[in-house]
């Protein structure tokens, strides 16, 4: 059970960043709970195992801001998720980042919280995926939300800790606890907390990780797109179950490529970089920057056989006895994300959960956030604005 950066666990993450305002109904919830908060004094947020790695992570982030506005505890529970991880006892958050919470990497951990929070039943209830439970208190989840939005107290007590590995109840704090003035093309109160926690625990990836990223980088003789005066654009495509699956549209090479070319107002691109579970998208993206005459260097690591990603292969794949191949994958993918947070210009669409994530570690950036403050050069071929699924 590890927590980077710290001697001890159970640190409590109080408070947010000085430049992040609360508004007055932010200010009045907060007041009024200030001796009667709404959520259990310790959270352990299981990671979802049959989701994806970004949506999973955006559900983290978004607990996170929840539990650290109250000054709560807060814990990551990794040790089932086997979609993308470090090896076989390391999970993706401490395998890549700095995340300054609590982790629980592996099943060898669980009677460490069984002992410190008196979880009798977390490995069975785990194993069984009875995730969603308070102790000692068997409150509802669903009233723990609603005393939230409730300036009255509480007149039953706390449940000590929240153990979950549910995500659907995150979407009434994301519409209601962050309020977007109105306007729902501008979740801005929502993306300012969660680029706060993003920097803090998702960037940048840690030593060990960034010196496995540029190996597995050097194997595709990528050219410098870190560097000072070079100018350069990530196209983000998802294509595979994303599409057959209708929760996005088929957006050809040409809107992205166009997009560019609207955000660079006809400057030169140097290097451009197609991060895609599909072939035939960096086809078309290749195609389309010759069209538009778009004459920069182009660049991938997509497999030529790649016809789009598939959760459900990808499950097989995790659950079978060759377990190697998920490790490749994960540093295969981290190493497309670190090219996609870095390039000047970063082009795909928001209604994907790894542009959400990506377009938050861009805005740890000074360059990109000097560049543009709002989005860190982020462009949607979707919508103009960043939002949470």
């Amino acid at each position: 059970m590890t927590k980077a950066n710290s001697p001890y666990y159970g640190t409590q993450l109080r408070g947010l960043p000085h430049e992040t305002e609360l508004s007055q109904k932010e200010e009045f919830i907060i007041d009024q709970c200030k001796d009667d908060p709404p959520v259990a004094l310790q959270s352990i947020f299981i990671v979802k195992a049959k989701a994806g790695l970004c949506h999973n992570i955006m559900h983290i982030l978004l607990h996170i801001v929840l539990f650290t506005t109250f000054g709560r505890n807060f814990m990551v529970d990794t040790s089932l998720y086997d979609w993308f991880k470090w090896n076989d006892t390391v999970g993706f958050l401490t395998g890549y980042f700095q995340p300054e919470f609590e982790v629980v990497d592996h099943p060898g951990h669980y009677p460490l919280v069984e002992r410190r929070y008196g979880l009798v039943e977390y490995k069975k209830r785990h194993l069984k995926k009875k995730w969603v439970y308070n102790y000692p208190d068997p409150e509802p989840v669903r009233l723990l939300i609603e005393r939230l939005h409730s300036s009255e107290p509480s007149k039953t007590p706390h449940p000590s800790v929240l153990v979950t590995g549910i995500t659907n109840y995150t979407f009434p704090l994301r519409d209601q606890w962050f309020p977007d003035n109105g306007d729902p093309n501008k979740p801005q109160m929502l993306f300012n907390r969660m680029v706060a926690v993003a920097c803090q625990h998702l960037y940048p990836f840690n030593a060990r990780a960034l010196s496995s990223i540029r190996s597995h980088q050097a194997k595709f003789d990528l050219p410098d797109f870190l560097g000072e005066n070079v100018i350069s654009a990530a196209f983000h495509i998802r294509r595979g179950d994303k599409i057959s699956w209708h929760e996005s549209p088929k957006y050809p090479g040409e809107q992205y490529v166009e997009k560019l070319i609207n955000a660079t107002e006809s400057k030169m691109v140097d290097h451009c970089f197609v991060a895609s579970d599909d072939f035939l998208a960096v086809q078309e993206i290749q195609h389309a920057l010759h069209r538009f005459q778009v004459k920069c260097s182009i660049h991938h690591m997509t497999e030529l056989s790649e016809r789009g990603f598939d959760a459900k292969k990808h499950k097989r794949e995790a659950h079978a006895h060759d377990t190697s191949i998920i490790p490749q994958k994960t540093l295969a993918f981290m190493s497309q994300v670190d090219i996609m947070i870095h390039a000047t210009y970063f082009i795909g669409a928001f209604n994907s959960n790894v542009v959400e994530m990506v377009t938050l570690q861009r805005k740890c950036v000074k360059k990109h956030t000097d560049a543009d403050p709002m989005y860190a050069n982020v462009h949607g071929v979707d919508r103009a604005a960043w939002y949470m699924r």
